[in-house]
């Protein structure tokens, strides 16, 4: 047994459908096969040990050593038989200790939170239009999150860059599914 990534795409749209990863027997190919002959065979031994559904096409996958799950906004071009991400996400990267956003990030594949930093895929959300100035602090105001604006300088490539976090942002509450980990802000 190998194990082997599979990824499943719909056949006439490319859309991604799902993902699966697990031990499959090993090829069984005739050592004498050669050129196409030996391609048919071994897209035959995918077609089998992966078990796509009706209108399925799966694809191993397992050469991108990618986790299960990152392929989830790919699709797959025919006739071209490319794999492609067509769309870019945005990120925001929160410190949990001190609810600060310190990161913003872009990414066509998912970007996993850790247990010191949880991460927001803020595509579509009112905050994408300010990607790249998103840096503060979210603090709980009435039951809300709210960003408190920063001011400071970040080191790029050697290069002290002014942070200043845009006032659309600061001047009503932030609309992301955070969870609340700190205890309301009171203002005197």
């Amino acid at each position: 047994m190998i194990e082997r990534h599979f990824a499943f795409f719909r056949q006439r749209t490319g859309e991604y459908i799902r993902e699966w990863k697990g031990p499959v027997p090993e090829p069984n190919i005739d050592p004498l096969l050669v050129g196409d002959a030996r391609e048919i065979a071994l897209n035959q031994w995918v077609t089998d040990v992966s078990q796509p559904q009706p209108g399925e096409i799966g694809l191993d996958v397992t050469q991108f050593d990618y986790p299960v799950g990152d392929f989830c906004w790919m699709v797959f071009r025919q006739p071209e038989w490319l794999l492609d991400w067509p769309v870019m996400h945005r990120f925001i990267q929160i410190d949990r200790a001190t609810m600060t956003i310190n990161v913003n990030n872009e990414s066509h594949r998912p970007v996993r939170s850790t247990p010191n930093k949880l991460v927001i895929d803020i595509t579509g959300t009112a905050m994408e239009p300010y990607y790249g100035a998103i840096f503060g602090t979210l603090v709980v105001r009435e039951g809300r999150w709210w960003l408190e604006p920063i001011e400071a300088d970040m080191d790029v490539h050697g290069l002290s860059v002014p942070i200043r976090t845009p006032l659309a942002l600061t001047e009503r509450p932030i609309d992301l599914a955070l969870p609340v980990l700190h205890k309301e802000v009171v203002l005197a």
